[in-house]
C-alpha cells in the first residue's frame, strides 16, 4: 500500500470519530506538542471552507485543521446578535470551547464587499466610504473581543476579489445580489480599498493579516484573473487548487521560524512608518 493510499485510510477512520471526541483530540495541547502540529480554528463565510480543501488534500502537514463556515456571514454582522445567519452566536459558541494556545483564523467580507455595503448605502443614502468603515469596525470590535478572552495568535485573511460579473443573474449567489448595480471593476476596487484598511487595523491591534488576494488580479484588466475563477460557472467561490496553494504559502510563510511572529509584526511596523 503506497503512502496516498494510507493517507486517504487514514482520512476516512477520523471522518467516522464522533465530534465529541475530534474536538477532545483538537483541543490536545499535548497531542499538539507530541505532532509538533499547529491547531488551526479557521471561521468566516463560505469561502472560509477553503480550509477543508487543505485539509483534505493535506497541503499543510503541520497543522491540524477545524473550520466553522457560516454562508451568508457578514464582517459588520459580527456585533448584531440578531443578524439573520445568526453567525455571531455560532462563531461565539465555537470559541468557548476552543483553546487560547490554538491559532484563530478568520475569514469575513467578502459578502459586505460585494453585496451589502452596496445594498445599504443605497437602501439608506449614506455614503459607500461610511459602510465600508461600518463594516471593518464591527469586524475589529469582534475580533478584539476574541483577544480578550487570552487569544493572541489571531488571523486575517484578506478579503477575495468579486468572481461575479457585470449583468450576471445565474447561480444562487448572483441571484440574490442582482439588486446591487455596482460593476464589476466598482466593487473590486472597493475590494482592494477595504482589504487595505482592514491590513491597517489588523496592524494597530497588533493582529497578522494574511494578503491571499493580490495575486488574484489581473493588472491588464483590474479584475480578477481568469485563473482563479471557479470551473463552475454557477459557483462565485474561487477555484480551489489555485485559492489553495496562495493561502499555503502566505500562512506558510507566516509560520517559519525564519518568518515568525516577531518578524511579520516588525514587516507591520516597517510597512507603516
Amino acid at each position: 500500500m503506497n503512502k496516498n493510499s494510507i493517507k486517504k485510510r487514514l482520512h476516512l477512520v477520523l471522518g467516522y470519530i464522533p465530534n465529541t471526541i475530534s474536538l477532545s483530540l483538537f483541543n490536545s495541547q499535548t497531542l499538539a506538542e507530541i505532532t509538533q502540529k499547529k491547531h488551526l480554528l479557521c471561521m468566516g463565510d463560505s469561502h472560509v471552507r477553503i480550509f477543508d480543501y487543505v485539509r483534505r488534500h493535506y497541503l499543510l502537514n503541520a497543522s491540524r485543521i477545524d473550520t466553522l463556515a457560516v454562508s451568508g456571514a457578514t464582517a459588520q454582522g459580527m456585533v448584531n446578535p440578531n443578524s439573520k445567519t445568526d453567525a455571531l452566536k455560532s462563531f461565539s459558541n465555537r470559541l468557548t470551547k476552543a483553546k487560547s494556545w490554538q491559532h484563530l483564523i478568520f475569514s469575513l467580507g467578502e459578502v459586505d464587499c460585494g453585496f451589502v455595503i452596496w445594498y445599504r448605502a443605497e437602501k439608506h443614502r449614506i455614503s459607500i466610504q461610511s459602510q465600508v468603515e461600518y463594516s471593518i469596525n464591527n469586524y475589529l470590535n469582534f475580533l478584539k473581543k476574541v483577544k480578550s478572552f487570552g487569544f493572541s495568535n489571531i488571523y486575517v485573511v484578506s478579503v477575495p476579489l468579486p468572481t461575479i460579473v457585470d449583468g450576471q443573474i445565474w447561480g444562487e449567489v448572483a441571484n440574490l445580489r442582482q439588486e446591487v448595480k455596482a460593476s464589476q471593476k466598482e466593487r473590486t476596487e472597493l475590494t482592494i480599498e477595504y482589504n487595505c484598511l482592514l491590513k491597517q487595523a489588523c496592524h494597530a491591534e497588533e493582529m497578522f493579516y494574511i494578503d491571499v488576494t493580490s495575486e488574484q488580479l489581473d493588472h491588464k484588466t483590474g479584475l480578477i484573473d481568469k485563473a482563479f475563477l471557479n470551473k463552475n460557472p454557477l459557483d462565485h467561490h474561487l477555484d480551489s487548487k489555485q485559492y489553495a496553494n496562495v493561502l499555503v504559502q502566505k500562512l506558510e510563510q507566516c509560520f517559519s521560524n525564519d518568518f515568525g511572529k516577531h518578524n511579520l509584526y516588525l514587516q507591520f511596523k516597517r510597512d507603516y512608518r
